[in-house]
């Protein structure tokens, strides 16, 4: 049997994002990490969270991204999408080509911020604005 930890009920401010752009084959390459903060890794678990990699162009196209499976479903995906789309303006994807959770992920997003949808490219473009709520909504 082995032990089984929980995160304490602070764990959240105990994250940060550490960015880096580096030269890839095809272009500029964004990563962004998502991981504890030095000394406040919690026990039981990993300093690193999860990343993801974007290349930087016109339009800025999510290449991967991954959260560990033990931090899975505690909303950081999202936020690792909205760092980056912060980080460099917009962020796109072919959706027909994104996982089966990529896509869940980006139908949540598109409920919440502001985007665009070429149909015949099959793309969606991500905006870090919030969309404003109409004046009957809640």
């Amino acid at each position: 049997m082995h032990n089984t930890y929980r995160l304490p009920r602070n764990w959240r401010q105990n994250i940060e994002f550490v960015v880096s752009k580096d030269d890839g084959p095809d272009g500029e390459v964004l990563t962004i990490e998502i991981r504890f903060k030095a000394g406040k890794k919690p026990k039981g678990f990993g300093q690193d969270i999860g990343e993801i990699t974007v290349y930087v162009a016109n339009p800025c196209f999510i290449e991967r991204s991954s959260i560990k499976e033990k931090m899975q479903h505690r909303g950081l995906g999202k936020e690792l999408y909205m760092e980056a789309c912060k980080e460099l303006g917009k962020i796109s994807t072919k959706y027909h080509e994104a996982s089966e959770k990529a896509q869940r992920l980006w139908k949540s997003l598109i409920k919440e911020y502001k985007h665009e949808l070429d149909f015949f490219d099959q793309r969606i473009t991500l905006y870090p604005r919030k969309k404003r709520k109409k004046k009957n909504e809640i």
